[in-house]
């Protein structure tokens, strides 16, 4: 899940929550909120970690954030995050893996895990899990 400002050189205020907890409050592009499969996209291009396929987890990182100290987080993916986007003058967009977008104003969204499974077909001959990440990310 991405939130965006539409406008170039705009920001945006972001606030996330998880489990009621304040953990960032800052002003930026817009912040992703990724699963393990969703972490070696737009999240790897913007300084968030890699995660293993199997974690549980998400990874929350803001998008070109107007502070230096603030980095991706990863939690568990039980947890309660509450996502808050505010912009007094630019239009604002929330999308999911980069499909469709939908145009946002000053909104408060809560993200929690689906407990719907999908169940993955391995055929014979497939390459690992890191033998793929090696070829994606041009590693040798």
């Amino acid at each position: 899940i991405t939130f965006n400002v539409t406008g170039a050189s705009r920001m945006m205020t972001v606030e996330v929550r998880v489990n009621k907890e304040k953990l960032y409050d800052f002003r930026g592009d817009g912040l992703i909120i990724s699963t393990p499969t969703g972490s070696t996209a737009y999240n790897l291009s913007s300084g968030g970690p890699i995660l293993y396929p199997t974690m549980d987890a998400f990874v929350i990182t803001p998008i070109c954030p107007h502070k230096l100290s603030l980095r991706p987080v990863v939690v568990p993916a039980e947890s309660l995050i509450e996502v808050t986007v505010s912009s007094k003058t630019e239009e604002m967009i929330v999308s999911a893996d980069g499909q469709e977008t939908i145009p946002i104003t000053n909104i408060t969204v809560l993200l929690t895990k689906n407990n719907n499974k999908a169940k993955i077909v391995k055929t014979p001959g497939i390459l690992s899990y890191f033998e793929i990440l090696k070829r994606k990310l041009y590693w040798g």
